[in-house]
């Protein structure tokens, strides 16, 4: 029987091996080259309040670059420095990524912006983007709901960077806590916020900021004895102020009371010859300011009149507001309320369109 010989392979098994090496080599290399190539992850610094320079060289030691963005007006950091950037501090990126700062435009004084009539989130934009700091109260109008009524300052008025601007806002829920409209035309009235102790709340100016709006949107004219970023005016700087208004047919003090005296109280105008001729409207406005604020459901006490040598510099009826203690619990959690200085401003305008506002309203 013829066996058959196996035919003899045209490509040696030894060079298929080495192909096979060398392709299995090229693929790891590739591989290899491809990892080691890849960008590295590094985490974005910090660049805030860093000076341009400063900003650009910490972003190159950490292998990123920098791109300049848009300016921003700062109370707070000064011109040139970073205010802002993207991508945020602390962000993983790829080694190269371009990191766009803002860069502070300092501060400055400018009129205020011509924000009625817009939507509340785009006028809140537009200041913000202006460096200005902004409350917002609600009011009942026909107007759309959400839209500005009025500011304060109002459109024109000087303010400066880090300034708080209040805006009227048209309340959509007209169930709530409604003003009835009142006149009170050519009135004058004083708003002496004592200054709190340094460095806490200033209830009193928030109230008092809020009640000037809603004073001035009928017709009022409003004097405030110390600005919103004055909190260690004297009592004489507020007796200067108070003294020089013209013509006033009120004034209303808000001040913290003291750590032993929970609670809020009225305190009117003391009777003396130089204030005999306004004690008794004086007693009015506190009974009347009194009743107001009982009507929030606290029990508001009477103090008894003492020297007040702001409210009794101004020819006209006055008394003081005694808003609670730092030192007692639920009046610094109604402190830290923005809703409670709402109504205690509405519940301060009311007395005052009660015993000022002209009859026929």
């Amino acid at each position: 029987m013829q066996q058959s010989s196996r035919r003899r392979s045209l490509v040696p098994t030894s060079l298929i091996v080495v192909l096979v090496v060398v392709a299995v080599g090229a693929v790891a290399a590739g591989f290899a080259f491809a990892y080691l190539s890849r960008p590295e992850i590094v985490s974005v610094p910090s660049l805030a309040r860093l000076e341009q320079v400063v900003a650009r060289s910490e972003l190159a030691q950490a292998g990123l670059e920098m791109e300049i963005g848009d300016t921003r007006f700062s109370a707070t950091v000064p011109a040139g420095a970073v205010v802002d950037q993207d991508p945020a501090p602390g962000a993983d990126v790829e080694e190269g990524t371009v990191v766009t700062v803002v860069l502070s435009a300092g501060s400055e004084s400018f009129a205020m912006p011509d924000v009625l009539g817009l939507p509340v989130d785009t006028a809140r934009e537009q200041l913000e983007a202006k460096g200005l700091d902004v409350e917002t109260v609600s009011e009942p109008s026909e107007a759309p709901p959400n839209t500005i009524l009025r500011s304060e300052p109002a459109p024109g008025g000087q303010v400066t960077t880090g300034d708080t601007v209040v805006l009227a806002v048209v309340s959509d829920d007209v169930s709530g806590d409604v003003l009835l409209p009142a006149d009170l035309s050519d009135a004058v009235f004083v708003l002496d916020p004592a200054s709190p102790p340094e460095g806490v709340v200033d209830p009193a100016m928030d109230i008092a900021r809020k009640l000037r709006s809603l004073l001035e949107a009928s017709g009022a004219r409003v004097v405030v004895t110390r600005s919103a970023i004055e909190t260690a005016a004297t009592p004489a700087s507020r007796v200067a102020r108070a003294a020089e208004t013209s013509s006033p047919i009120a004034a209303v003090g808000l001040e913290l009371s003291g750590p032993g005296d929970a609670g809020r109280a009225v305190r009117s105008l003391r009777s003396s010859p130089e204030t005999a001729d306004r004690y008794l409207t004086s007693v009015t406005l506190a009974r009347s300011l009194k009743s107001q604020l009982d009507s929030l459901g606290d029990d508001v006490a009477s103090a008894v009149p003492e020297e007040d040598t702001v409210l009794e510099v101004v020819p006209a009826p006055g008394a003081r507001v005694f808003l609670g203690s730092l030192a007692h619990g639920p009046d610094a959690d109604a402190f830290a309320d923005p809703s409670w200085s709402d109504r205690m401003a509405r519940a301060l305008y009311r007395s005052l369109v009660e015993v000022f506002a002209p009859e026929d309203e």
